[in-house]
């Protein structure tokens, strides 16, 4: 036969020639039999080539619209329609890239139309599908269905499957799923499952299970599904679901299941980034065989449900970033399981709070490097737990608890109210002093940051060693005023035998580094501690350079730090350098004072940010600005090295 079609055809065409195209006003529509027949042994192993822009249809029983028993490679802008498939490729790999109809019923090319348990497009040896926007695939047991070897399915159309159990995509050998545009793929047990091999499923736009158990994505042997911002994954049982093997799951869009939203039955990696929801009627996210949390945005399984579960006896790590939101239980799995509170640079104070009620089992509170947090529970809930990476700034808030007695034994905090003691391990505790204090009807703990003994503190009388100030000596503020010390404090660390060293190793700030005489010789000062630079507090170990600023070997630091009436910043050895700054903690471990009758309950985050003299960044253009300088003097050959 020729190899264009441009006339209307009854019965079955068997191709001997590829390529062949079917024209706009060709047509093979046939009531028995296959409607186009590629056999196996005459074309070359490259396989048939068809275009068709008319009219493929076979509405006999058992007959399918394009049958290829070689490889074959279909466009189509027109209509293919089978009674069983309507694209069947099983001799070869198969693609095909559709603007038209392909559709598993000649009968009625329309949502719902299948009246069998075939495909749109089925592959036996594997392949490639590229649905465009203009294309639709529609099918009974699945739209697209490719088997016998890795598969390929980007679609940007819309690929439907309306019947009992049906997939909008299966793929029977692992492979990859990338759904974009306006419409989406939809399907019944599940909008896409991957068999056999990992998945990978990227989405932006709908993917979607209607039936009454489905899943949007299944993925059986574990993968990788990428939900972006524009992207909504939906089941009527669960969103997605990942098994065989550990898997990841980002989501920057929507994901809904009314018994599980994300559920990693092997375990894995889910991140739910800011902007970002997760939301079930049960549980939102439920993570088996151990695994990773991260959530910067809303994971809601209402208030009766579970938000997050992890399985016990595992190691579970919850990551919770600034903003994030938990509705319903937080359950980590018991002895190995991590509630961390993630690095951020926005210079803001994180908060989260429901330790001991909303939030149970773990075992480990992590405060991560970067932005304050302050963490809310009940005095049980805080008990037995190990804390580490705990830094200026950061804060424990025991809501409800006063009258709390205190001690400190090498790392372990005991903390003691109402006959009830609780202890609380830090590890890796960064340089400072640990402080209690009852705030109205809570208590707060923190970290103060230090000077280094030996620091000269600018005062009237001239500079005085920060060892030697006591409370009602006066100094000099940056700006000239002269205020009272209301507070001192002091704390010796081994920072030999400390878990992790460098975050108790105090920061040299070399003579001259800001400017002439800024400071005027080496200023030693704990890695928290901030300066002030282009009106903004930074922490001096965000400017660590390895030359101008730069942490110095010490087995044994002492650490000393000043209060003035309010938050302020005094010059050390010349240098613009933060006070102590209240918020509500200065009572502890035989250092500080008790608060009066007339002083309020305060919250620990608006008092970091309302109350600090400036604002504090540890990234942006301002911190910049002041590495730049940094760098720029450091390599001057005027600066000096004194000592």
């Amino acid at each position: 036969m020729s190899g264009t079609i441009s006339t209307a055809i009854t019965q079955s065409v068997t191709l001997t020639v590829s390529p062949t195209s079917v024209t706009s006003t060709g047509s093979v529509e046939t009531i028995s039999g296959d409607a186009i027949i590629g056999p196996a042994d005459t074309i070359a192993v490259s396989g048939w080539s068809i275009v068709n822009a008319g009219t493929v249809a076979a509405s006999g029983p058992s007959a399918n619209g394009i049958d290829l028993a070689a490889a074959g490679s279909i466009g189509n802008s027109g209509v293919i329609a089978g009674y069983n498939n309507g694209i069947q490729i099983t001799g070869g790999k198969g693609s095909v890239t559709n603007s038209g109809t392909i559709d598993s019923s000649p009968t009625k090319i329309a949502p719902g139309s299948p009246n069998n348990l075939y495909d749109g497009i089925y592959f036996g040896a594997g392949g490639s599908v590229t649905n465009l926007d203009a294309g639709t695939i529609f099918g009974a047991i699945g739209g697209v269905d490719i088997a016998g070897g890795a598969g390929t399915v980007n679609n940007s159309g819309l690929i439907e499957t309306t019947t009992l159990q049906g997939n909008g995509v299966a793929l029977e050998n692992g492979g990859t799923v990338i759904n974009a545009g306006t419409t989406g793929i939809y399907g019944d047990f599940s909008g896409v499952s991957v068999y056999g091999a990992a998945g990978i499923v990227t989405n932006s736009a709908m993917i979607d299970a209607v039936g009454l158990n489905g899943y949007g994505i299944y993925l059986a042997a574990g993968g990788t599904v990428t939900n972006m911002a524009s992207g909504s994954v939906i089941g009527s049982y669960d969103g997605i679901v990942t098994a065989g093997a550990a898997a990841t799951v980002s989501n920057a869009g929507y994901v809904y299941g009314s018994d599980v939203g994300v559920y990693l039955q092997a375990g894995g990696r889910i991140t739910n980034l800011a902007g970002a929801t997760i939301e079930s009627v049960s549980v939102g996210v439920m993570v088996n065989g151990g695994g990773t949390v991260i959530n910067a945005g809303t994971i809601d399984a209402g208030a009766a449900g579970t938000a997050v579960a992890f399985a016990d006896g595992v190691a579970n790590d919850l990551v919770v970033q600034s903003g994030a939101v938990f509705v319903g239980q937080v359950i980590g799995g018991g002895s190995g399981s991590r509630l961390e509170l993630g690095a951020e640079t926005s210079g803001t104070t994180g908060t989260l709070s429901g330790i001991g009620g909303q939030i149970t089992a773990f075992n480990t509170i992590t405060f991560d490097n970067g932005d304050a947090w302050q963490v809310a529970g009940t005095f049980a809930g805080f008990g037995g737990e190990t804390v580490t990476g705990f830094t200026s700034g950061d804060s424990i808030l025991l809501t409800g608890v006063t009258g709390v007695s205190s001690s400190i034994n090498g790392s372990a905090l005991s903390l003691t109210s109402g006959g009830t003691t609780e202890n609380l391990t830090f590890t890796a505790l960064e340089a400072g002093t640990l402080h209690v204090q009852t705030v109205g009807t809570d208590t707060v703990v923190t970290l103060v940051p230090c000077f280094v003994a030996g620091t000269w503190i600018a005062t009237p009388r001239g500079d005085v060693p920060v060892e030697v100030l006591q409370i009602g000596d006066e100094v000099l503020t940056a700006a000239g005023e002269v205020l009272p010390i209301v507070w001192t404090g002091k704390t010796v660390v081994d920072c030999l035998g400390h878990e992790t060293p460098d975050a108790v190793r105090p920061v040299c700030i070399r003579a001259d580094a800001f400017g002439p005489r800024a400071p005027h010789r080496n200023l030693y000062l704990s890695p928290d501690h901030a300066v002030l630079a282009e009106d903004v507090l930074i922490p001096i170990k965000y400017l660590l350079n390895g030359s101008s600023v730069m942490q110095v070997g010490r087995t044994e630091v002492s650490y000393h730090h000043i209060e003035l009436a309010h938050h302020d910043v005094v010059l050390a050895n010349g240098l613009a350098t933060e006070t102590y700054l209240d918020i509500g903690d200065r009572g502890a471990l035989g250092l500080g004072r008790n608060l009066v009758a007339e002083d309020a309950p305060r919250d620990v985050q608006f008092l970091r940010d309302a109350l600090a003299c400036a604002p504090i960044r540890v990234t942006g253009p301002a911190v910049e600005r002041v590495r730049r300088l940094l760098a720029d003097r450091a390599q001057a050959p005027h600066q000096t090295r004194a000592a």
